[in-house]
């Protein structure tokens, strides 16, 4: 393996992506697109503020998303914006957004899910856990994702 293979890879193995598995490549993969609108203007994580979640327009974040999903040629089965009153520790999701996300993923039979803000790997575990046949990925993971695809 290359050296620009390595550094690409391990990271994504790190985010628990599979970057040679041809599943998540193909472009008839479904994916689902949320961008978290947070409805107050402070965030804080770890005591440090969050501005990449409440900066811009919330619009225009999602259509960004979309089109990063695009550059991957997954096909986007449905975006949304998430308003969340706070961020939570163990899904990032509240407990009713997070039942709203899981059903209207399996309704679409959703291979991807794609949340446009950082997820902690703890957050990452448990979305997968309720959803085992998507792939969870946060808005760094596809960066990652094209990265690899395109070196």
């Amino acid at each position: 393996m290359n050296r620009i293979c390595t550094i690409l890879v391990r990271p994504l193995q790190r985010c628990g992506l599979r970057p040679y598995s041809t599943k998540w490549l193909e472009q008839s993969t479904k994916t689902v697109v949320f961008h978290p609108v947070i409805k107050s203007n402070r965030i804080m994580r770890n005591n440090e503020e969050v501005s990449e979640i409440a900066s811009g327009s919330p619009q225009l974040r999602l259509a960004e998303a979309v089109a990063l999903v695009e550059a991957l040629q997954w096909t986007v089965a449905h975006e949304a914006l998430v308003p969340l009153r706070t961020l939570s520790a163990a899904s990032f999701f509240s407990k009713g957004k997070l039942e709203e996300v899981v059903e209207l993923c399996k309704s679409l039979d959703a291979d991807n899910v794609v949340i446009n803000s950082r997820l902690t790997a703890a957050q990452r575990n448990n979305l997968q856990e309720l959803l085992p046949n998507c792939q969870i990925l946060d808005r760094f993971g596809v960066v990652l994702q094209i990265f690899a695809e395109r070196a």
